[in-house]
Formats: C-alpha cells, sequence, structure tokens
C-alpha cells in the first residue's frame, strides 16, 4: 500500500478549506439506506468491529457552526480505510427506487477512489451509470459469509506494508488533522499569525475555520474569531 500522505486540499461543495487526511483512520465508512438494510448494517458492524475497524455511517451529532454534510459524510469518507456501499433499493408505492443519498455517497467514495466493496441484493437492479460496475451480489442467507470475505480482502488491500513509517514532520502532520487542526495560510490569516510569529508559534485552525491555535515548541494556546 502506498503510505504517502494525500490530503484532500479542495472542498467538493466549496468552503474554505479542507485538510483532511485520506485514509487517517482505522475505519469504514458505510453508505446504506436507513429503511431497506438494517439486517446487513446489524451484520457489517459486528465483522468490522471484530477486526478492529470502526464502523462509520452519515449521522451523529455536530458542533453548530460546522456544515453538516462535511461532518457527517465528506470527512468521514475521505478519513476511512475503505468504504462499503448497500445498493439495496427502497420500495416507495409498491416500486423499486434507487436511494439517492447512498447513490451520492458512493459517487463520492469513487471520486475520492476509495477502496470501496459495493453490494447489491439479487434480484435488484442498479441505475444506469453504476450499472457497469463490479458488485457482490448476494442474498440474505449469503451476505455474511461474501462481507466476511471482501472485508478481509478490503483490509489487506489497504493496510500499510510492516514498518512503514511517516517522517516525523508528515507523522505531526496527520497527529493534527486527526485532532482536528491544520496549518492556517500565513497570507490569507496574516493579523492572527503575526500575534505569535514573533515568539516562533505556528498557527493552526480547526476544520470549521471558526477556531485558532498557536502552537509553539512548549506549550499550545487557543485563540477564537
Amino acid at each position: 500500500m502506498d503510505t504517502t500522505i494525500r490530503r484532500n486540499d479542495k472542498c467538493v461543495i466549496g468552503l474554505p478549506r479542507c485538510d483532511y487526511v485520506f485514509s487517517s483512520t482505522r475505519s469504514c465508512f458505510v453508505g446504506y439506506g436507513f429503511v431497506t438494510s438494517t439486517l446487513e448494517m446489524s451484520i457489517l458492524r459486528h465483522l468490522l468491529e471484530q477486526r478492529g475497524i470502526q464502523p462509520q455511517e452519515a449521522g451523529g451529532t455536530r458542533t453548530p457552526g460546522e456544515n453538516a454534510f462535511c461532518v457527517k459524510i465528506c470527512s468521514k469518507i475521505i478519513t476511512s480505510q475503505f468504504c462499503i456501499v448497500l445498493l439495496n433499493q427502497d420500495q416507495i408505492d409498491g416500486r423499486l427506487v434507487s436511494n439517492a443519498n447512498v447513490n451520492m455517497e458512493y459517487g463520492l467514495m469513487l471520486g475520492f477512489n476509495k477502496y470501496v466493496i459495493p453490494f447489491q441484493r439479487a434480484g435488484e437492479t442498479l441505475p444506469f451509470n453504476v450499472a457497469g460496475l463490479d458488485t457482490v451480489i448476494y442474498e440474505a442467507r449469503t451476505f455474511e459469509q461474501h462481507a466476511a470475505a471482501a472485508i478481509d480482502q478490503a483490509i489487506a488491500a489497504t493496510t500499510p506494508e510492516p514498518g512503514a513509517h511517516h517522517p516525523p514532520n508528515e507523522a505531526l502532520f496527520l497527529y493534527l488533522v486527526s485532532q482536528g487542526w491544520a496549518l492556517a495560510d500565513a497570507v490569507e490569516d496574516k493579523a492572527i499569525y503575526q500575534l505569535g510569529a514573533h515568539l516562533g508559534f505556528n498557527l493552526l485552525v480547526d476544520m470549521s475555520g471558526v477556531r485558532y491555535t498557536f502552537l509553539g515548541s512548549n506549550c499550545l494556546a487557543a485563540v477564537r474569531r
């Protein structure tokens, strides 16, 4: 596996900054329909946790001022080790209809070049724009077997080789991002940057862009806008 650190430099919805690091957490983002895939999700959660992988889903609480799409979906896909998508269809007025949210999440996974395990329930068809992609076709009785094999393969393909390590500056950057911080732009945030520059501080900004921290060799100090 390539261990080069790769940041998402441009936000897909046009927010000012995005410094999330690809594959920086031992997690798996799962895109699924909340109504149609409850059985599959209970199995996936068990299989992932059993292997030390944290299941991530579109949901949870967020801090006021943060963008819901970024916090609940996009950042989780970027930082996940690999992804799973359940392309099961919803039943609406007696018709099987593709879940728009799930397909949007699938598009993000593909656009970010993530390792994706796409599951397709036997007997269901996919929208034309993804119908040509490979999927793991399953029935209820075979899902756990297929899922276990696919997850093991994904872990093997996305886990860094033994002995792989990051240079100290990259390791520090990974740690900061894992804590929700990134280096601020010294030009864009010049006024705040200069408050600590003469003391040798670096200026950090959180992922929402509304909270700053000065990082020095011996101490941390925080200042809010």
